[in-house]
């Protein structure tokens, strides 16, 4: 990632939540109702500087709060999210910092409390994909890490909790000249389809992890590229992250309408 990436993701992490707790945050349709009379469904957001907010600008909504506006329209009721993030952090961070604090929460709970998920989204994968120039660790050692990280959450919150791996939209990116460019998004691409491969998986043997679900990244035309991304190039700005959410939010309502 050149410098000046870095340098301007430097200035972004100020802004971010503190990752340090869950925070426990209420979304309802808009208009002022209070959703369907049923209990709300909960939603872990779990990830890097996607989940962090990085690329908007201060007070801006990030992609758990848009999510979850997104869905609770869609659903008709109320949403209840969590959100956690490890800026930079790959599939192993996200695994060594964030399940200890996950295991905090649930320490934290009232016994029979409000422990349950319905779904954990993950985002991850693109500091995966940067550090492959590092550590050399391969697509195929992050499918194990994220097994392993699956396995983890669903020994948390039950194999019926749904855990969802959105692709990420690199094809957005706008950082690298071509010919870079194309071969960043053409190697990127590896780490998305070890989502999809697991998630397909998981429906071959739904005994074996429980539900594991893969949302593709959206696609919006060459010429709003520029106008969805931050000026650093890699994260979206308040644009593109509504794009995102929306998406997210228009899948996961199939998933989650069938556990209504």
């Amino acid at each position: 990632v050149p410098a000046t990436v870095g340098d301007r993701c430097k200035r972004w992490v100020s802004m971010a939540r503190d990752p340090n707790r869950l925070q426990d945050v209420s979304t309802k349709p808009e208009g002022g109702g209070d959703g369907k009379k049923t209990e709300p469904l909960r939603i872990l957001f779990i990830g890097d500087s996607l989940v962090a907010g990085i690329g908007l600008q201060p007070g801006e909504p990030m992609l758990p709060q848009l999510t979850a506006r997104v869905l609770a329209e869609r659903l008709n009721s109320d949403i209840s999210w969590r959100a956690l993030n490890s800026i930079g952090g790959d599939i192993r961070m996200l695994r060594s910092n964030l399940v200890p604090k996950i295991d905090d929460y649930l320490h934290r709970c009232e016994e029979g409390g409000e422990r349950k998920f319905d779904a954990v989204i993950i985002m991850c994968g693109l500091n995966d994909f940067k550090k492959f120039f590092v550590n050399g660790r391969t697509p195929s050692a992050f499918r194990e890490d994220l097994e392993d990280l699956t396995r983890l959450l669903k020994a948390r919150f039950g194999n019926d909790c749904r855990v969802v791996l959105p692709a990420i939209p690199v094809q957005w990116t706008t950082a690298f000249p071509e010919p870079m460019r194309s071969f960043v998004l053409q190697l990127s691409t590896l780490w998305d389809d070890e989502k999809r491969l697991f998630a397909a998986a998981s429906r071959m043997h739904p005994g074996k992890i429980g539900a594991v679900d893969f949302i593709s990244e959206p696609s919006i035309g060459e010429e709003s590229r520029s106008s969805a991304m931050s000026s650093d190039g890699v994260h979206p700005n308040s644009k593109g992250y509504g794009i995102w959410a929306d998406h997210i939010g228009t899948n996961l309502e199939g998933l989650l309408a069938k556990q209504r």
